[in-house]
């Protein structure tokens, strides 16, 4: 079965280190980490190393590169914190509103990122530049090398795409992938409301109508998911972030088993 993953702005009220925890004792196999460089301090790169050692967690990417008009000192800095944690993967997601400029920027943080051995990893979305699979794929190839891709079924639905469009992304740039469900799309899905739906309004497996069985299916076998659900109503329905971890997990590996058919 699949290894599966926490994502840290699903138990966004905890600490680093405490998301790492979090993970562990809900039975992830990894977790992720949010890095907020203003109020990031090297006792928390310790504290956060030392509970991916207690725990067993796997590290697995860092969060978040938004990639506006230029690529600087800010970038550098998340990538060295995700290096000295051990994460393998930082994730970026382009504000920019030209797709060409938003491909040479990512491949400017390609050539940064690339003796620290931390690959960034393009989510692409509707409310960006680089929108859909197509997008991606583009702009990867226009970076050179060095860049991999994450699927994640709400922006894949939101962009417009189907789960067959996955099958066309090589399986050396897809590292691992996101999962969650939603409801129908906003009446009026401006950029605006596609973010805050992301950001806010995510479902759990089977609580709402993607197609994530075909999302899987179309996946490499054996791929790492990562759990994103984002969700105020979870938030208001297990306000203990350990205890919403808990049962996101539980969730995430009965559905696995249910789906898992190959």
């Amino acid at each position: 079965m699949n290894r599966i993953g926490l994502e840290a702005q699903v138990v966004r009220e905890l600490e680093p280190d405490d998301v790492v925890r979090a993970a562990g004792a809900a039975g992830f196999d990894m977790a992720g980490v949010y890095i907020d460089l203003d109020r990031w301090t090297p006792a928390m790169t310790r504290e956060v190393r030392n509970a991916f050692a207690q725990t067993g967690v796997a590290p697995l990417e860092a969060e978040v590169i938004r990639m506006w008009e230029a690529v600087g000192e800010h970038e550098r800095r998340l990538i060295d914190i995700a290096s000295d944690i051990g994460l393998p993967y930082l994730i970026v997601v382009s504000m920019a509103r030209d797709g060409d400029r938003a491909a040479d920027l990512l491949a400017e943080l390609a050539g940064m990122a690339r003796p620290s051995g931390v690959r960034p990893v393009l989510e692409f979305g509707a409310f960006t530049a680089i929108r859909d699979v197509d997008a991606a794929l583009a702009a990867v190839s226009r970076a050179g090398g060095g860049v991999n891709i994450l699927p994640d079924p709400i922006h894949l639905a939101r962009s417009g795409g189907a789960p067959a469009d996955l099958k066309r992304i090589p399986a050396a740039i897809l590292p691992f992938a996101q999962i969650c469900d939603a409801g129908p799309p906003p009446a009026n899905p401006t950029p605006e409301l596609l973010l805050e739906e992301a950001r806010h309004y995510r479902l759990d497996i089977g609580e709402g109508q993607l197609p994530l069985g075909d999302f899987y299916r179309a996946l490499p076998p054996g791929i790492p998911l990562s759990n994103e659900v984002r969700s105020i109503a979870w938030e208001r329905r297990y306000p203990d972030p350990f205890e919403r971890a808990r049962i996101l997990a539980t969730n995430m590996r009965r559905w696995l088993a249910s789906i898992d058919i190959r």
